[in-house]
């Protein structure tokens, strides 16, 4: 059970590290698509996907929690970004979560705290069994 994190702006992914280290929480973090696919196809699907909406290269977060929901159909993902336009048109799941770019980090851990709370309730395990 770990959280995947994908973020390509260094000063997001360190606020985004010093959160999560503060919450003892297992992590991985990753800049792209690519990095975050081969994680998971080596040590299984996270139990969260935090990624930014956009990874550059016309990649984008969207397409990588629609790749990953192959493996774990019910992870939740919280997407990050700084623009508001790119959730209108990319969060479609019940388990899509958003935070718009810059925020505070105790918000952040609020957050993540309780989509973890609801990833890994026993409803939640239930459903991917």
């Amino acid at each position: 059970m770990y959280v995947l994190v994908v973020e390509n702006e260094t000063p997001i992914m360190m606020q985004m590290r010093t959160v999560l280290e503060g919450l003892a929480v297992p992590v991985s973090f990753v800049r792209g698509r690519e990095e975050a696919l081969a994680i998971a196809n080596e040590t299984g699907a996270p139990v969260v996907l935090v990624t930014n909406v956009d990874l550059g290269r016309r990649l984008d977060g969207f397409n990588l929690a629609y790749t990953l929901r192959r493996m774990a159909p019910t992870m939740p993902t919280l997407f990050v970004s700084a623009t508001r336009w790119d959730v209108v048109r990319g969060i479609v799941s019940k388990q899509d979560y958003f935070m718009l770019k810059p925020f505070d980090a105790t918000i952040f851990a609020d957050k993540l705290r309780n989509i973890m709370r609801q990833a890994t309730a026993p409803a939640a395990q239930s459903r991917q069994a």
